[in-house]
């Protein structure tokens, strides 16, 4: 599955040139509209908690969610936290709802996958999910006070004015595709990296910059301002556990494991895996936050047993397996952030104690 992904990806990147033209236009669009809030033609909101926003200029993931689970894990601000989250392809997403941590969850159908996920790591917060973003942090806000208001996937969303910008860049992807859609991954141009306070790096190899993070970095610096911090991140396995009987792998070098994913650059996991030892029998590639179908069981079931050997998900997956019963093993892989150095410095940051 990840070599036809591969394939399909290597095939585009041949064609991408011929969207040249249209991808000029949206670029133009963008920085009409960026141009247009920023001189207050349109109308940003302002909130009196510390606004974060957690974004990306390219399509697909960067690691917007475990880079915010390491804030709730890491900084101390007594779960006074507010998410806003559109809750793509959940229930919520045009509705609208506040679901707080102290409660029962409403389910990864109402507020979605990534929320689900969050909400594990979420002590005494909130997170409000729906596409109108505003009206939902009121509503919030009505309820309860805060401290810090973090924009999941918020660098595209002018309506909320914000503290801090952060945005992620995958080291992964193809510097050659740091194009405007439809002719690269970028969703608007380069240029509205002027507004980016913090550029974390995801993905790195190790503490040595690689060639390709370099030739990243050598396309995105000339964007930025001057005070613009930069960090460099790399994800790791936490934990494995068993998502029925919740019993942790102590050691899962060398195991094998059947990998399924419903995220975005499944890529991604299949190289952690490997980074750690386990041993990739088969990879089943499903599109982003996927919902299972019976027949999708039934296909997942006929290769567990083919190989028999177990399943292994990411966190955002599991969530959607966990309720119910599956005749084969299925474990679930809890992925982290770690930063290469300057820890305290990206504390102060999200803070405001950079100064």
């Amino acid at each position: 599955m990840i070599k036809k992904e591969s394939i399909l990806i290597n095939l585009y990147k041949k064609i991408s040139i011929i969207f040249l033209p249209i991808a000029v236009f949206v670029r133009l669009v963008y920085r009409i509209r960026r141009y247009l809030y920023l001189m207050g033609f349109f109308k940003s909101f302002e909130f009196s908690p510390r606004v974060i926003s957690v974004g990306n200029l390219t399509l697909g993931g960067s690691g917007k969610t475990p880079l915010i689970k390491w804030i709730l894990r890491n900084i101390d601000i007594n779960g006074e936290v507010l998410i806003s989250s559109r809750g793509y392809r959940s229930k919520a997403e045009k509705s609208g709802v506040i679901q707080h941590a102290d409660q029962p969850s409403l389910g990864v159908e109402e507020i979605g996958d990534e929320n689900e996920e969050l909400l594990l790591n979420l002590t005494g917060g909130t997170i409000s999910v729906g596409r109108d973003r505003v009206r939902n942090i009121l509503l919030a806000l009505k309820e309860r006070s805060f401290k810090l208001l973090i924009l999941d996937d918020g660098f595209q969303h002018l309506k909320i004015k914000r503290n801090l910008d952060i945005i992620l860049f995958n080291t992964l992807i193809d510097p050659k595709l740091l194009r405007v859609f439809p002719s690269g991954y970028l969703r608007e141009g380069m240029a509205s990296l002027f507004e980016a306070d913090c550029i974390i790096y995801t993905n790195c190899n190790s503490g040595k910059i690689s060639a390709r993070e370099e030739e990243i970095r050598k396309k995105i610096t000339p964007y930025c301002n001057s005070y613009v911090h930069e960090f460099r991140t790399k994800s790791k396995i936490q934990s494995i556990f068993n998502i029925k009987t919740k019993e942790k792998v102590n050691n899962y070098n060398e195991r094998e494991y059947i990998l399924v994913s419903g995220i975005s650059g499944p890529e991604k996991f299949s190289r952690l895996a490997k980074e750690n030892g386990i041993k990739v029998i088969e990879h089943l590639v499903f599109s982003d936050h996927h919902q299972y179908s019976k027949r999708d069981i039934l296909k997942i079931t006929s290769v567990s047993q083919k190989h028999k050997r177990p399943v292994l998900l990411t966190r955002k997956d599991a969530s959607k397996f966990v309720k119910q019963e599956f005749p084969f093993d299925i474990f679930c892989c809890d992925i982290s952030l770690s930063f290469f150095g300057d820890e305290q410095k990206f504390k102060n940051v999200i803070l405001g104690d950079d100064k």
